[in-house]
């Protein structure tokens, strides 16, 4: 049965229609996927929200070594090679090295968080921007939610609440 409103009800009408949006603001919220990413440049946590609570879902180690020692190189300019001669081209060997390594990290992350609809980013260093910078470049994550936050160090526990909380007030 329809309820209607008579113009004696009219009073009432701001009411029930508020109840009305919060109740469709609620099932709309509960069928949004969200996820919580929080990173550096060595590992990830992909923390899923669950109804009322936050879980962390998987962990994500990255091969991202940020000084690499080769062996029979000198400093970053110059290296020996077999003939007893030097060449200058360690420091642009290990600046490739580490943008493939993190194009790779990042890659990795995008396929695991692409089916989600609003995507929260923290953590302690600038690896959280470049993950944001990366993903709005690809096609998957045009017209998604992706919020940026900073974040000390944080123990497990504390990466859910902020999940939890961050979700809950969205």
């Amino acid at each position: 049965m329809m309820n209607i409103i008579r113009p004696h009800d009219i009073h009432q009408f701001p009411l029930k229609f508020l109840f009305f949006i919060f109740a469709l603001k609620r099932i709309v919220m509960s069928t949004k996927k969200v996820i919580g990413v929080y990173l550096d440049h060595q590992k990830a946590y992909l923390i899923q929200k669950e109804k009322e609570d936050a879980v962390i879902s998987e962990i994500i180690e990255s091969d991202y070594e940020r000084q690499v020692r080769e062996a029979g190189k000198g400093s970053n300019t110059t290296f020996w090679n077999a003939s007893g001669t030097y060449s200058s081209n360690n420091e642009n060997n290990k600046n490739n090295k580490a943008k493939n390594q993190l194009h790779e990290y990042y890659e990795l992350l995008s396929r695991k968080i692409k089916d989600f609809d609003e995507i929260l980013i923290f953590g302690p260093t600038t690896a959280r921007n470049e993950l944001k910078n990366y993903l709005c470049e690809l096609k998957p994550f045009n017209g998604k939610k992706i919020h940026v936050e900073p974040a000390d160090i944080l123990t497990d526990n504390q990466k859910r609440e902020k999940v939890r909380n961050f979700f809950n007030g969205n």
